[in-house]
């Protein structure tokens, strides 16, 4: 990861410390992070977390300040956590909050194949370089031992791309970082040695942003519509070309 990406992040986490505003969207109002962030911890609690074992241990990549960790502490408290993320500070958010965590790069992971029983990547593998994405997410995966599972939770790139031709601004508020394509998931999917047990998105929330925006001033009514679009985009197959986000759950095969 480059300097200026990390600088960033640390500039965000010194402005914006443990807030969800820190590590989602800050061109966004805070009753809509609330809804993603929402729907991120349904996923996790849904998907990933009835299949780790007992006192398994579980990977956070790009762990921030601990926003999901502390929905996984508190859902799966007997579960070991450790935090991995490149920013300093953002390390010494989550060490403060929620304990043992890694200072290191994504692209170079200091941890041997197999150590872990889950693996959670929220909105991080964006940002590995994409002349060599598909090799280090590979490697990423590996870190799973034999019949472990990686949740991924990416933006998708050709949302990204429709909202930076219709606001070019929007590019000013963002650390970078480009979105999976639909192919680019497919090529995950299609690795040899791990099988895809389920994938989705958020269509119906992604359909109703411009309604959201409209009525962010109208906190309660972002609540009601974003709890509607979260139980059907929290469900597999929840698929559309232009989602805000995307998802895989994975498993290494034995």
């Amino acid at each position: 990861m480059s300097s200026d990406l990390r600088q960033r992040w640390e500039e965000r986490a010194r402005e914006r410390g443990a807030s969800r505003r820190s590590v989602l969207f800050q061109g966004l109002p805070e009753t809509l992070n609330e809804q993603i962030h929402l729907w991120h911890a349904a996923l996790v609690r849904d998907h990933l977390l009835p299949l780790l074992p007992r006192q398994g241990l579980l990977l956070d990549l790009g762990c921030g300040y601990g926003r999901m960790a502390a929905v996984v502490r508190q859902t799966r408290p007997d579960l070991r956590l450790v935090g991995m993320d490149f920013s300093p500070a953002y390390c010494r958010l989550y060490r403060r909050d929620i304990g043992p965590v890694l200072c290191a790069d994504l692209a170079r992971p200091p941890l041997a194949e197999g150590c872990c029983d889950g693996l959670l990547a929220i909105t991080c593998l964006m940002y590995l370089p994409e002349s060599a994405r598909m090799r280090m997410v590979e490697q990423v995966l590996r870190l799973l031992r034999p019949g472990g599972h990686a949740l991924l939770i990416d933006p998708g790139r050709e949302f990204q791309s429709l909202i930076a031709r219709l606001r070019p601004r929007s590019r000013q508020q963002t650390t970078g970082g480009s979105g999976f394509s639909q192919d680019e998931h497919r090529q995950i999917v299609e690795l040899q040695g791990w099988c895809c047990i389920a994938r989705g998105g958020n269509p119906r929330f992604t359909a109703l942003l411009p309604l959201l925006l409209a009525s962010a001033s109208l906190p309660g009514l972002c609540r009601r519509l974003g709890k509607q679009t979260r139980h059907g985009d929290s469900q597999p197959g929840a698929l559309s070309r232009y989602s805000l986000h995307r998802w895989l759950l994975l498993q290494r095969e034995a």
